[in-house]
């Protein structure tokens, strides 16, 4: 009996004492710890001496295409209606749908900006419609109906997305200038 306790009092302290010694030693091998947690004084920045480029890299002059960023700012303008739409479906806050409409109203007149002066009149249109619905939206709630500014909203995108599609407005965007 008296072997059994000597036995497991070995065990008892031999354990321990053999984890301690292994997560020492586990611990003390790790380099990156140590530099981890370990203070360094900042040194003297030495300033690198730079050469200048000889061969200056020339690159060719931007080619700016009228028709493709008509056709970005369309999608554009068809992306910013459909969040209008999907918003005031969800009753977002005034200020929501404004921004909304801001946009909206940037792509016009990037749209209005690359349109021949004979179709510039529907896109105007257009922009004071928004406006005045920017006008209505800085109200308080309870003057206005979202779902009458819906119908407005879609009243005034319907002309736009049916007669300003980039495929059809292809001979009236003005054609590129040359510098």
């Amino acid at each position: 009996m008296r072997k059994e306790k000597s036995i497991q009092s070995l065990w008892s302290v031999a354990c321990p004492v053999l984890c301690f010694v292994f997560l020492a030693a586990t611990l003390q091998g790790c380099e990156p710890l140590r530099k981890k947690f370990t203070r360094h004084k900042k040194g003297e920045e030495v300033q690198k001496e730079y050469e200048p480029i000889l061969d200056p890299i020339d690159y060719p002059d931007k080619v700016y295409d009228p028709q493709a960023d008509y056709r970005y700012r369309f999608s554009l303008f068809q992306v910013w209606e459909t969040e209008l739409l999907a918003g005031m479906n969800d009753q977002a806050s005034a200020k929501r749908l404004q921004s909304f409409l801001q946009n909206i109203l940037i792509q016009l007149q990037e749209m209005d900006k690359l349109v021949v002066e004979e179709k510039r009149s529907g896109l105007q249109k257009a922009m004071q419609g928004y406006q005045r619905m920017i006008e209505t939206l800085k109200q308080p709630s309870q003057f206005y109906n979202l779902r009458d500014l819906r119908i407005e909203a879609e009243r005034l995108a319907k002309p736009i997305l049916l007669g300003f599609k980039p495929s059809v407005m292809k001979e009236s965007i003005k054609p590129q200038k040359i510098l």
